[in-house]
């Protein structure tokens, strides 16, 4: 290879020239991320101006396999409603280069005592399983503070519009390993066990009971202390939601019908004929999202009802409106007035300038936890408070899919890159699930 500064001769993988300095690679732009010539004033993307130093932010390919920002790259905030996210902000000071020697000997003390009680109190709490992981924002949770109970009705309608991988009875956790597999764990997510050793979804817990859907999305059950799975239903069920002594879900090979099925008569019947999604409940009444809107059906009288014909998805009931997701913004409507409204616009942007896009939300009485790709950060999770609507960022930094959230007594747990993370909310720490052997 030939520096392009002094013409000399050097190394294919060098990444600075040994005999001027010039650094190698291409000089990336902060707007666009696009790759221009080392000596470019301009993008020729976009034309936004590069500063003249641009030597501390060069994307060297050899090296690395992404552009990490500086502090100087992040647009500064703006004034919309999300200014108010608690995120930390990078801040730069001059530096006393005298050595105050009396303040070193205090902070080596500190540090010792610090570190002794934190290696005490790790190994003496219980802890979230966590092995051979790197953290996660460097922080990590302690099972003192994620500590689960009985997942409540709200929060198991939430759970199963994504997937349904997680459900508490307040003895056991009943949930997904890594690997997909059907496992019990006690209520600090401990001692698992692998129920079913196969991929499965929908997970509803009814007394003693495990109904889910299998690999092959068949309509099965189990027992809560490990029993032999039994196939109800062999063909394939989708949003498979408990309600009472009933379980309703979408049949696939019907027109994606809604369909229930009586548990105590062991008895299916259809209900409506139209393609239906993901439900949530509210007394006899059954809130669905199909194709072209957002229906109740009512269980006393069968009727089937629209209440706002609008593109939309998961959809969930809570003191008289349904919200759902429309067009990647939050929104919810009342279902007696029908009038929308929106909570959090796609058109919205946060503290560093992206534009918000609500892919998957699960909620409680307490709040709505929506996932957020972030152009930075990877991805994150926003917490929108359901009496003040006050929104604030929970957790950076993850790579997740469109329904891999899910959500027990206002901790979150969620899958990413193919391994179980619990975070908790309060503290905003994590640490993953399952360790990894």
């Amino acid at each position: 290879m030939i520096c392009p500064k002094c013409h000399k001769e050097i190394s294919d993988d060098a990444l600075y020239c040994q005999y001027c300095g010039t650094p190698l690679g291409k000089k990336i732009c902060p707007s666009c991320r696009a790759e221009n010539d080392m000596d470019a004033l301009f993008c020729a993307h976009c034309g936004r101006p590069f500063e003249r130093d641009m030597s501390d932010r060069v994307e060297r390919t050899a090296k690395y396999d992404h552009y990490v920002p500086i502090e100087s790259d992040i647009p500064k905030q703006n004034t919309d409603v999300f200014s108010s996210l608690d995120r930390d902000q990078a801040a730069f000071e001059k530096v006393d280069k005298k050595v105050h020697w009396k303040s070193v000997l205090s902070g080596v003390l500190a540090l010792l005592v610090v570190t002794g009680g934190s290696y005490y109190y790790l190994r003496h709490s219980q802890a979230l399983k966590v092995t051979n992981r790197p953290a996660v924002n460097g922080e990590m949770a302690n099972g003192a503070t994620f500590k689960a109970a009985k997942t409540t009705a709200m929060e198991n309608y939430s759970n199963l519009a994504n997937n349904g991988t997680l459900a508490s009875d307040g003895k056991n956790v009943f949930l997904t390993n890594d690997n997909g597999y059907l496992v019990k764990t006690d209520m600090n997510f401990k001692n698992a066990t692998v129920l079913v050793k196969e991929a499965v979804q929908y997970i509803n817990v009814y007394k003693k009971s495990l109904y889910f859907t299998d690999a092959n999305h068949y309509l099965c059950m189990t027992t809560s202390d490990g029993g032999a799975k039994i196939t109800i239903i062999k063909k394939a069920v989708y949003y498979l939601t408990l309600h009472g002594d009933h379980l309703y879900y979408q049949l696939d090979g019907d027109n994606e019908s809604l369909y229930d099925y009586n548990i105590k008569t062991k008895k299916s019947t259809r209900l409506v004929d139209l393609h239906v999604y993901n439900m949530s409940f509210n007394g006899n009444d059954l809130y669905y999202n199909a194709k072209d809107g957002i229906y109740v059906y009512h269980l006393d009288s069968q009727k089937n009802e629209l209440i706002l014909k609008t593109s939309n998805s998961f959809v969930q009931y809570y003191k008289g409106y349904v919200y759902y997701i429309n067009n990647a913004s939050l929104m919810r409507v009342n279902v007696s007035t029908k009038t929308p409204e929106t909570i959090v616009s796609s058109t919205t942007q946060n503290v560093m300038n992206q534009v918000i896009n609500v892919g998957t939300y699960v909620m409680n009485d307490q709040a709505i936890y929506f996932y957020n790709v972030s152009q930075y950060s990877g991805g994150s999770i926003y917490r929108v408070d359901l009496k003040t609507k006050q929104v604030k960022t929970i957790y950076d930094g993850l790579t997740l899919t469109s329904t891999d959230i899910q959500l027990i007594n206002d901790n979150l747990v969620v899958k990413s890159n193919k391994k179980w993370i619990g975070i908790n909310t309060s503290n905003k720490k994590a640490a993953a699930i399952f360790s990894q052997e």
